[in-house]
């Protein structure tokens, strides 16, 4: 998976992009940009903790819902 803000999105504010590796591609939008910030590291984190179709590896800290601090609001 890559994770990267949305530059060239224009239509909201504080959106990012997120693009697996079957070729499909997800917007986001956050509240405001420490709130992208904290979703953008939390989903790199969590993309480099999978171990193939598996998922996540045991005891890797990613959770089923967003990580401590983070709004559902997406």
């Amino acid at each position: 998976a890559r994770c990267h803000p949305a530059t060239a999105y224009r239509k909201r504010k504080h959106v990012f992009r997120l693009g697996l590796s079957d070729g499909k591609e997800f917007l986001f939008q956050a509240k405001d940009e420490a709130d992208m910030a904290l979703w953008l590291r939390a989903i790199e984190a969590a993309a480099g903790a999978t171990l193939g179709p598996g998922g996540p590896r045991e005891g890797s800290g990613v959770p089923g819902g967003p990580p401590k601090g983070m709004s559902r609001a997406l």
